[in-house]
């Protein structure tokens, strides 16, 4: 199909009256939105995602659902998060990027925040590590100076600090 401008709107493949194959949508300027890929009408394999002609998110489908390694660009093209998805869910590792630095990894379960969670200043330093359960920060929650020394403790239960923080 096409806009009213002439320019190309999307273009996609049938088999048997449903989406199978690659599929195509543009914007007005003819730059690419989605290149996504079907099977039997459901979204499958891996779909590119884009803003103004760049790419901003690369995801993996299985039966329409996200399934798989999600990685999200910046505006400069450099990853900002690799994330596990499982049916639609934040499931298992996810590492977060600024200017190609990691500054967060993390895990989740049934798109909770689950295990344990680090995060690295801008220069690649242990800043912070806390422990989650479904979601619910639980455990240890530790800051650590630029030296690499603990600078506080403090602990958790269920959501709720238990006792003083150790400085």
């Amino acid at each position: 199909t096409k806009f009213d401008n002439g320019k190309i709107k999307q273009k996609f493949s049938l088999k048997n009256s449903v989406l199978n194959g690659e599929s195509f949508l543009y914007n007005e300027l003819g730059q690419i939105e989605q290149k996504l890929n079907y099977s039997d009408g459901k979204l499958s394999g891996e779909s590119e995602f884009y803003t103004n002609g760049k790419i901003y998110a690369k995801k993996n489908f299985v039966q329409g659902r996200l399934d798989g390694e999600m990685n999200i660009f910046d505006d400069s093209g450099q990853k900002s998060a690799t994330i596990n998805y499982k049916k639609d869910l934040k499931d298992g590792n996810a590492t977060y990027f600024s200017q190609g630095q990691c500054v967060r990894k993390a895990n989740y379960r049934a798109d909770k925040l689950h295990g344990q969670v680090s995060d690295f200043s801008q220069s690649g330093m242990l800043v912070q590590e806390t422990n989650y359960e479904n979601g619910i920060i639980d455990g240890e929650l530790k800051r650590y100076w630029s030296s690499g020394s603990i600078m506080e403790i403090t602990r958790f239960s269920n959501g709720c600090q238990i006792g003083l923080s150790k400085f």
